[in-house]
């Protein structure tokens, strides 16, 4: 499994779980920019969280939904940071 797949999950689920930050007047061009740039930072500076989450996730073999909450929480925090 590539590294960053947990951390693209994750921050999937960030977006859809929290209000973003609103973009209201930006151009679609802009929007995708910036967006692709907070996930470019995110794969380079949350790596250790998306990597235990991603262990934890891949070692448990029927996964329940608050299995791997501690790394969960861990990368969500680490999302926040990079986003804010």
């Amino acid at each position: 499994m590539p590294t960053y797949l947990p951390l693209v999950s994750a921050y999937i689920q960030y977006l859809s779980l929290v209000k973003f930050v609103s973009l209201y007047g930006m151009s679609f061009k802009e929007k995708v920019n910036r967006r692709t740039a907070d996930l470019g930072r995110l794969i380079v500076e949350c790596q250790t969280q998306a990597l235990q989450y991603g262990s934890c996730v891949s070692l448990k073999e029927n996964i329940t939904k608050h299995a791997c909450e501690k790394e969960f929480q861990a990368l969500k925090a680490c999302i926040k940071q990079v986003v804010r």
